[in-house]
């Protein structure tokens, strides 16, 4: 400890309920001087490579102060498929309506509920229509109650058809958060975290080795964004700024990106944020890589990226409000009414 409070920074967002955000809304809190701007320390960095970092992440740790948060970890919502699957190439134009009008986006446009289907997609899914979720300049929502009920009711109508068996549940995809380790198709010889589920028919006749054609979730007004789940910064009253920044310096270098120390985090967070990490030449926790046609299936979803938000305690909220529509079924129109009430006034009084 140094001054008011740490040094340094490492938060992670996990939307459990009983998760207390140490920042609930991060975005927010880099307009109120409390993260060390970094742009000098970086120009020196001896481990980060920042030329190779994904933009759309950094640049969402930026203000006219300067790079204040950097990213660590960040996911999307994937629906995978087989390759010529999908009819869509991930695009900054797409939207959320134009998924309803496709017969194969349709199925990724909601979260499934089937067997192992992960938690932190049905989070994502639930946040990933609003693009932003809110605009820190004027301390309001980015969407309208009418949106808000409007994206709803399909998730609704969505999970009460699939629930009711009019989705082929045979079909050959199935839905995650995108991570390392739980995307299908591996370099040659190089286990993926889900063989024991292939194995035993959980995803619905892929195999670890097969190619996959990802298609994300699109937000109401085209493209989709990246969710930014671990990051860190320097306490601008710390009075080590340079050993500070050197922690964050040696997090974010390749080395510690790509070695055991951050298996555990990549499994559980997501993916690193150097775009070229996860090829042959440049895999995970020693030997972890994607094929290569799988990594040009990456590298097309991470370079039309439209944009990349902070989580916040809005992707709860968002999270809860999906689950008591959908599967406990609660009056669509009051309980949407309320979400958004409770969430308007969170993010005006934080």
């Amino acid at each position: 400890m140094a001054g008011s409070g740490p040094d340094v920074f490492l938060c992670g967002v996990d939307n459990s309920k009983s998760n207390d955000f140490l920042f609930r809304f991060p975005q927010q809190a880099m307009k109120r001087r409390m993260f060390l701007p970094l742009d000098n320390y970086i120009a020196k960095a001896q481990f980060i490579d920042w030329d190779n970092m994904v933009p759309a992440l950094t640049e969402a740790g930026k203000n006219e102060e300067g790079q204040l948060l950097l990213p660590l970890t960040w996911t999307l919502p994937l629906t995978f498929f087989r390759p010529g699957g999908v009819s869509v190439e991930p695009n900054q134009t797409a939207t959320f309506s134009d998924m309803l009008e496709d017969d194969t986006l349709r199925l990724a446009s909601f979260h499934q509920f089937y067997e192992h289907n992960e938690y932190a997609h049905l989070t994502l899914t639930a946040c990933a229509p609003f693009g932003n979720l809110a605009d820190y300049d004027t301390e309001t929502l980015s969407f309208t109650q009418d949106q808000l009920l409007s994206v709803y009711r399909h998730f609704a109508a969505q999970y009460a058809a699939f629930e009711a068996g009019e989705y082929d549940t045979s079909a050959p995809c199935w839905q995650d958060a995108l991570k390392p380790y739980y995307i299908p198709s591996v370099g040659p010889g190089v286990e993926t975290y889900y063989d024991q589920d292939f194995r035993e028919g959980h995803f619905r006749g892929f195999s670890p080795l097969d190619d996959t054609a990802m298609a994300p979730v699109y937000s109401l007004d085209g493209g989709y964004y990246a969710a930014i789940t671990s990051f860190a910064a320097v306490n601008i009253n710390t009075k080590r700024p340079d050993d500070a920044f050197f922690v964050l310096d040696l997090l974010l270098g390749r080395d510690y990106q790509q070695g055991d120390l951050f298996e555990l985090v990549h499994r559980y967070y997501g993916m690193p944020p150097y775009g070229d990490m996860m090829q042959e030449s440049t895999p995970l926790a020693g030997n972890w890589y994607l094929s290569q046609a799988n990594f040009k299936e990456y590298e097309k979803l991470r370079d039309n990226l439209k944009g990349a938000r902070f989580g916040c305690v809005l992707d709860q909220s968002l999270t809860e409000l999906y689950y008591d529509v959908a599967v406990l079924k609660e009056p669509l129109e009051e309980t949407v009414a309320e979400a958004y009430r409770v969430m308007a006034m969170e993010l005006a009084e934080s």
